[in-house]
């Protein structure tokens, strides 16, 4: 009688498994529609559809090899377009803990788990993923500094210490007035050259200087100081989170946008080849706030 019952109870196991396929094949696909029309609201709403039932330890172990799989990439995806979204990020971490336990992961696992759970800015848990593969994760992350009473509300990044050991958590002073947030990555070479012919313009590069703010969405210590050092720039800093910055989007480097007030009213995205039609985008920008630069003679 008790062998029966365990092999009614692997049977109804396996059942239950073969069942989420089909939901996980559904969202895969739409995840991918919704990435190619960069449509952050619909990925949103997409991670739902893998419930946490799902992702229990028991059911993620009776998995077939090829369903773990299909989990885990629609789950990454979704995952890198709501970088926000601790549960996402802790549910990649889930399916990765099953690869490990099974011996199928390998180091890009590692290194697109640790990032993942870096961009939901859970340093506790990238940290651990970190001394656990020191060999696959080199970076030193710095000390996480939160002030009392911690800073509420929109417009919170991270200012990078001069050394890169600390990272202090603070509110850019945007809400009124009229400012300039470039979004950029650290490394591209055509955020670099945007603020180096912006710089260079006579009208446009003073103002650039004393007012812009440089913001990262990734959390890259170490890039914030190498964009200081090549611009000369110390306004760079990483943002707490992405929905911290609203009528702002991290997705391109570099996109411009001109604020007043708190509120995006023009922006422009990436920066042409021919510099002077960019330049000329970044005038009606300026303009847009009310700022009204002569063109440079």
């Amino acid at each position: 009688m008790k062998k029966t019952l365990l092999l009614i109870s692997a049977a109804l196991l396996l059942a239950g498994c073969a069942g989420p396929e089909k939901r996980i094949n559904k969202t895969l696909a739409a995840a991918s529609a919704a990435e190619k029309k960069r449509d952050l609201a619909a990925m949103d709403k997409l991670s739902g559809e893998i419930p946490d039932s799902y992702l229990l330890p028991e059911r993620l172990s009776a998995y077939p090899e090829e369903t773990l799989t299909l989990l885990y990439k629609t789950l990454k995806k979704i995952s890198f377009y709501t970088p926000d979204s601790e549960a996402n990020a802790l549910k990649v971490e889930r399916v990765f803990e099953e690869k490990f336990r099974r011996g199928t992961f390998e180091a890009d696992d590692v290194e697109r788990v640790y990032g993942i759970l870096l961009a939901a800015r859970l340093f506790g848990r990238a940290t651990a993923v970190k001394d656990r593969f020191p060999a696959i994760i080199k970076e030193t992350l710095p000390e996480i500094l939160v002030p009392e009473p911690a800073p509420a509300g929109n417009w919170r990044v991270y200012e990078v210490s001069s050394d890169g050991r600390q990272a202090r958590l603070k509110t850019l002073r945007v809400g009124r007035g009229v400012h300039i947030i470039m979004a950029m990555s650290p490394g591209c070479g055509v955020s670099a050259r945007a603020v180096k012919e912006i710089l260079a313009d006579p009208e446009l590069g003073p103002i650039f200087e004393a007012g812009a703010f440089l913001v990262t969405g990734r959390f890259d210590a170490a890039g914030v100081l190498e964009t200081r050092r090549d611009t000369g720039l110390t306004q760079v800093h990483i943002a707490h989170k992405w929905g911290d910055f609203p009528g702002v989007s991290f997705m391109t480097s570099p996109w411009i946008f001109f604020l007043k007030d708190g509120k995006v009213v023009y922006d422009m995205r990436g920066w042409a080849d021919d510099g002077a039609q960019s330049l000329k985008r970044f005038r009606r920008g300026m303009e847009a706030i009310g700022v009204k630069p002569q063109p440079g003679l």
